[in-house]
């Protein structure tokens, strides 16, 4: 059986992991139950909220003394607004102060709620975890080259008093026997206090095989893409395997390209590709961003946004679809002479209903997300290659979106709604696959 670090720890703790969208919500239920009627909006709580999730995160993996560590922050924050010639404090450093009181009575009450629902984020988990009396029956063999937190070693070492780890280390000598090497530090240092966690010998891959490194300039993500598929197309056509070619791209922008210009060649994508780059994503954005702009003005639809829209491939080959042409439309705009398009204007030129219903108000954005979904659905079906995965991966992401609202802000307004679902989505990728043993490997720098 194969697990992941978290998994593991899950297994111990008897939590289940909850993603970074959900975590968020549970932390607003709590603050708004501790706070009551003078809780903040969801809109500015999200602001300084994920930044507390972090900070929770932290102190968890670090087996931080919680209440020392809150208090002695808040004494911090005090004496920092303290005066010498003892005039009152202001109005505002009262209220900050009194806000940085409550973040430890917020963590207990989170961390509280979450044990009880049986769910946690990593830190926390990790920390139930180290706490946790472990029985263990089979051998375990442990695959790292990650820093490790002070709860996750604390978890391992409590395994290793029961048997013996087998630890699989993905170092090189290059880096571990010599002091100067920043790289190494960390390792180092843990074997020094965990020296039967270190392996008997170090793999010298680095300084004793032979290689040939040749560096070429070539400027712009798309230029580099272009060249590497030509140095590629050299290698195979001269007798090189494929499968013993790999290419790690700097960043995912350069994916599409590569990939057009390695057409024909069989290739393994281990990376996922970014959400935000298709246009299925950027159409949605627009579509949330209409939505968001006419709840605020209620006067209708800016002319600006209505043409990027119809610019966007993935609308405009559905308008073509159901036979409004995005060239007619867009002469018809430009004729009215009108900055904002009203909304009977909209509805005198899309006589589609679907098309009304996706343009016009849809109310809360939880009722919104139906119309889209349908309206994706229809889409979904003419589409080909990227954008159809981008298409069926965004369908996946509104209807957990949509169950999520459901269950925790069912009348979300569009104005926090618009700032989390930009959290949300903006780095989700799609995941692509391939033969693992067939063609070229394509690798991020983490996969690789």
């Amino acid at each position: 059986e194969i697990q992941t670090l978290p998994e593991w720890l899950c297994n111990i703790s008897g939590l289940d992991l909850i993603p970074e969208h959900i975590q968020i919500l549970e932390l607003y239920q709590v603050y708004t139950h501790l706070k009551k009627q003078s809780a903040e909006p969801f809109e500015s709580f999200t602001k300084w909220g994920q930044i507390a999730i972090q900070d929770f995160n932290m102190l968890d993996y670090a087996l931080a003394d919680s209440k020392a560590l809150y208090t002695q922050l808040q004494d911090i924050k005090t004496i920092e607004h303290w005066s010498l010639n003892q005039s009152p404090l202001s109005p505002r450093q009262e209220q900050y102060i009194q806000f940085m009181n409550e973040f430890y009575s917020l963590y207990l009450a989170y961390t509280q709620s979450l044990k009880n629902k049986k769910i946690g984020y990593l830190g926390f988990i990790a920390r139930e975890a180290s706490t946790k009396a472990l029985s263990i029956t089979t051998p375990i063999g442990v695959i790292a080259g990650q820093i490790l937190s002070k709860a996750e070693l604390k978890t391992l070492q409590s395994a290793n008093t029961q048997q013996n780890l087998m630890w699989y280390w993905d170092l090189d000598g290059y880096y571990m026997n010599s002091n100067i090497h920043e790289s190494g530090r960390i390792f180092r240092s843990l074997f020094k206090r965990y020296p039967n966690w270190k392996p008997k010998e170090w793999s010298n891959n680095l300084t004793e095989n032979n290689k040939e490194i040749t560096t070429v300039a070539v400027p712009g993500t798309l230029g580099q893409a272009l060249h590497a598929a030509e140095i590629i197309q050299k290698w195979t056509r001269s007798g090189i395997a494929a499968e013993s070619i790999a290419i790690i791209l700097p960043h995912e922008s350069m994916v599409l390209p590569l990939l057009r210009s390695l057409s024909g060649q069989a290739v393994n994508l281990s990376l996922g590709f970014p959400l935000r780059l298709t246009f299925a994503y950027a159409c949605i954005q627009q579509l949330f961003q209409m939505q968001w702009s006419m709840g605020k003005s209620q006067q209708g639809i800016r002319m600006d946004a209505l043409i990027s829209l119809i610019h966007n491939p993935l609308f405009k080959s559905y308008l073509n679809r159901i036979g409004q042409p995005a060239e007619t439309l867009l002469k018809s705009i430009k004729k009215q002479g009108s900055f904002v398009l009203t909304k009977e204007w909209i509805c005198s030129q899309f006589k589609n209903t679907e098309t009304q219903n996706l343009l016009l108000p849809g109310g809360l954005p939880l009722d919104y997300l139906k119309i889209l979904k349908n309206w994706m659905q229809s889409c979904s079906n003419a589409q080909q290659d990227l954008e159809s995965h981008a298409l069926e991966e965004l369908k996946i992401q509104l209807e957990l979106l949509e169950r999520t609202l459901s269950e925790y802000q069912s009348e979300m307004p569009w104005n926090s709604f618009k700032l989390y679902t930009d959290r949300f989505l903006q780095h989700l990728k799609i995941p692509l696959q391939g033969e693992p043993v067939r063609g070229i490997q394509i690798l991020g720098l983490l996969e690789s």
